[in-house]
């Protein structure tokens, strides 16, 4: 499944422009592998993958952004 490769899990706030999320995923060089769900989850893999924690702080601190989490990978 594409989730089980995905090292973040995003919940986009309630009312967030979906154009503006993925153009700050671009940004951070993020790509949606699944999502978004009913609740507005989207599952993520990264171009670097280390830089995962450094990534997701900053989402983290987006307007658009209601939660964050670092997926451990298995």
């Amino acid at each position: 499944a594409p989730q089980q490769r995905a090292q973040l899990k995003l919940t986009v706030r309630r009312g967030a422009a979906y154009g503006d999320v993925v153009a700050l995923l671009a940004r951070e060089h993020c790509h949606i592998v699944w999502g978004p769900s009913e609740s507005g989850e989207l599952w993520l893999v990264l171009d670097e993958p280390h830089d995962a924690p450094r990534v997701r702080q900053l989402l983290a601190q987006s307007p658009l952004v209601e939660d964050v989490l670092e997926l451990v990978q298995p």
